[in-house]
């Protein structure tokens, strides 16, 4: 599954930069997520709590750079995740890109996310 998002935010590109290839800063500003990692740190361990319509799921796993190109200002970062108690498994590759337009900073956000498990199925 393919998922893409672009933001703009109130931050100076080179700042977001920076933020983007700082994976527990990265990681703590995820809504649900407990990092285990001092920012700086290259492969983050934690958890991810996410809830939709009524129903949540705890995750634990790493995060880790994989590649960063400072000239496109792109990052790209490895996922992999388990379900606490159950079978589900995620995988993802997340591709970070800043930019601006119209004078504003803009981060273009794609994963590539695979899932598999029960609370995969259709």
């Amino acid at each position: 599954m393919r998922l893409e998002k672009q933001l703009t935010v109130g931050a100076p590109p080179d700042q977001v930069w920076a933020e983007l290839l700082d994976v527990a800063d990265l990681a703590a500003c995820l809504p649900g997520a407990e990092v285990s990692a001092a920012p700086g740190e290259p492969v983050v361990r934690g958890e991810l709590t996410i809830g939709s319509n009524g129903s949540t799921v705890r995750c634990q796993g790493t995060v880790r750079p994989v590649d960063a190109d400072e000239d496109e200002r792109t990052a790209t970062l490895r996922i992999q995740g388990r379900e606490v108690g159950g079978s589900a498994l995620a995988t993802a590759l997340l591709r970070g890109q800043v930019g601006t337009a119209d004078g504003a900073t803009t981060i273009l956000v794609s994963a590539d996310l695979d899932l598999t498990g029960q609370r995969a199925d259709p």
